[in-house]
């Protein structure tokens, strides 16, 4: 059964658990990026066997995090997967009241971290080789602002409200079409990512 397409909030230690796992934490960055795929693809991209990756995959599918793409297989040997949109979500409040919640809690968002800033280094990295194009459509910012906490809040929805508009509108413009339909001829998309961060700085 397909799903109603987001990821469930995580509630729970054992998920936010789980999905402190790097090798889980990339096939899942995949998924979402490069569209549904097998075990044996994967391990082509991360250099890891098909039976150790599909261990992974059924994970991240009883987490909620993929599910299984059955229209897609061919010779019935091996199962496709695709990603569920939605990302990996979790209130400190609710997860971070013990020890063992904020232990897991600081893992997940240190491997969050440091996957951001590789993917930024990668992009920074290819930049030079990038069509024109694509170069000048890229962005980074940094700005600061003097902001209440309820001001903050505000402006974080509104942030979302953008990102999501936006996020939908892809989602939309590809549905029914294969990566390498998506990825070529004039008006080719691409996978864009995007994250933000907005804090207070000390005094």
């Amino acid at each position: 059964m397909v799903s109603d397409g987001r990821t469930p909030p995580i509630s729970d230690l054992q998920t936010l658990r789980a999905m402190t796992h790097p090798l889980r934490w990339r096939m899942y960055e995949l998924l979402l990026t490069r569209g549904p795929s097998t075990a044996s693809r994967l391990g082509q991209i991360v250099s890891a066997t098909p039976g150790h990756l599909s261990y992974h995959l059924h994970e991240l599918a009883r987490y909620g995090y993929v599910e299984e793409a059955p229209e897609l297989q061919q010779d019935g040997r091996e199962r496709w997967w695709r990603a569920i949109t939605g990302g990996v979500r979790w209130s400190s409040e609710t997860l971070a009241d013990t020890e063992a919640g904020r232990e897991a809690e600081r893992r997940l968002e240190t491997l969050m971290l440091n996957r951001q800033h590789e993917r930024l280094r990668t992009w920074w990295d290819s930049r030079p080789t990038e069509e024109a194009a694509w170069q000048q459509a890229a962005y980074t910012t940094d700005a600061v602002a003097t902001l209440t906490a309820s001001e903050l809040e505000q402006m974080t929805r509104e942030m979302q409200d953008v990102i999501s508009k936006w996020c939908e509108h892809g989602r939309n413009a590809i549905a029914g079409s294969t990566p390498d339909q998506v990825m070529s001829g004039p008006e080719a998309r691409r996978p864009i990512f995007v994250f933000a961060y907005a804090f207070p700085e000390q005094p």
